[in-house]
């Protein structure tokens, strides 16, 4: 027998030191595609989402809306219809209340309650003659109402006044295979109708008789009920194919803001508040906060348990039995007082080779532990930005997956930086 000599050869690997920006939820190229939990995007960077400060206790609240209309006002609702005005003490009854409009009435503001029963004035029983509806809204001088396919309006500068006229109180009957009309929004000098699947224009000033009904092209999905806003100079609205947009003319997918976590299952309620829309959503399986920016099409979450969401006067927003409103930057007011980044996996960029993962620096300012995920444990280290971070073992694999953590209220994440060892696919 012949006995050769062996000689095992260990792999080679070559140094490398990788800088990736993250970007949060939207493909960017050569940045980590990333989901986070109350960081945004601010200046080219990632920070802490916004704070929030206690109004007040509201154990006995289950839904907050803002008054449509004329003379804005925010009002609460409580068991059995108890709805009542915040900071004021007086309480009114409306079970079933659908919407609040308001309209001038002479001098002083009047607020009506919209049931699907009828329309009262606050604090009143059912006008006389006045249809009840699904939603309703001011616009041209009148009172709106939707119910179904037919939709209803006072006579103008009368709110209480529902006497069909020529030019006075009227109605339409619209049926459409678009099905229900679930939001009214006054846009554009013209009145939206927002349908379950699609949306139609109404130009209707001055003479009933020049009323004119518009389609626009629509092809986005269902829309959720609850989630129609004006935003700026666009008007915001959820399907079960996405978040849009819409210009007066046509409709605009907002892409890359965080829709895909979203659980359209649950309950939806959202506001528009200094030209971002918000929304009370489930993400994750948990109650979370969601603003999108629809210029820039940026979106991120807040680590608030929102049930549901209002603005006037600021973003107002009820959670754990009290009444919340968003301030500036700041940390987590519920639950774990942490902001979170959990990158998809990646090959940074280099081959499909094996790496070991020695290190990280995370670029911006702030404490934070990262924690990196390849094929075997993954390791976590901790210090703050600008320091190589080492990891106590290398972490091994082709590609790698991040997760930042962090409790500074003053964190910037502008990228990370990795040092690795990478095979050459020499033996």
């Amino acid at each position: 027998m012949i006995v050769y000599d062996k000689a095992l050869r260990s792999p080679t690997f070559r140094r490398r030191s990788v800088r990736r920006e993250i970007s949060l939820f939207k493909e960017r190229e050569g940045a980590l595609l990333a989901r986070g939990l109350h960081f945004k995007a601010e200046d080219g960077a990632l920070v802490p989402a916004e704070g929030a400060e206690k109004l007040c206790d509201a154990a006995d609240v289950r839904a907050l809306t803002a008054a449509e209309g004329q003379t804005p006002k925010l009002f609460v609702l409580g068991e059995g219809g108890a709805l009542r005005a915040i900071g004021e003490e007086q309480t009114y009854s409306h079970p079933g209340a659908q919407a609040i409009l308001s309209m001038t009435e002479g001098d002083a503001p009047g607020y009506f309650v919209l049931t699907r029963e009828g329309l009262c004035r606050l604090g009143e029983a059912a006008i006389e003659g006045a249809p009840g509806g699904r939603c309703g809204a001011v616009y041209s001088e009148r009172i709106f109402v939707a119910d179904g396919s037919r939709l209803r309006w006072s006579k103008p500068l009368a709110p209480t006044d529902w006497t069909e006229t020529v030019q006075g109180a009227g109605e339409l009957q619209l049926p459409s295979e678009c099905g229900e009309i679930l939001a009214l929004l006054p846009f554009r000098g013209k009145l939206c109708l927002f349908r379950e699947r699609g949306i139609e224009l109404l130009r209707a000033e001055g003479d009933t008789l020049a009323f004119r009904l518009e389609r626009v092209p629509y092809a986005c999905g269902g829309i959720i009920e609850g989630s129609v806003r004006a935003v700026g100079s666009r008007a915001v609205f959820l399907t079960g194919s996405g978040l849009f947009s819409f210009d007066g003319s046509g409709c605009e997918r907002l892409g890359g803001c965080g829709f895909s976590e979203l659980d359209l299952k649950e309950p939806v309620g959202s506001a528009s508040w200094d030209g971002k829309y918000y929304a009370a959503v489930t993400a994750g399986g948990k109650r979370r906060l969601w603003c999108v920016d629809p210029v820039r099409k940026e979106g991120h979450f807040l680590r608030a348990p929102a049930e549901d969401v209002a603005a006037c006067g600021g973003l107002v927003f009820l959670a754990e039995g009290k009444l919340w409103r968003l301030n500036g930057r700041g940390l987590p007011r519920f639950g774990r007082r942490e902001c979170v980044l959990v990158t998809e996996p990646s090959l940074l960029g280099l081959s499909p080779r094996g790496k070991f993962l020695d290190g990280v620096t995370v670029e911006g300012r702030g404490n934070f532990r990262v924690e990196a995920r390849g094929s075997g444990i993954p390791r976590a280290c901790s210090g703050r930005a600008g320091e190589r971070l080492a990891f106590p073992c290398p972490v091994r694999g082709t590609s790698f997956s991040f997760e930042l953590r962090t409790l500074s209220e003053d964190a910037c994440v502008r990228g990370i930086t990795l040092d690795l060892r990478e095979e050459t696919g020499t033996w």
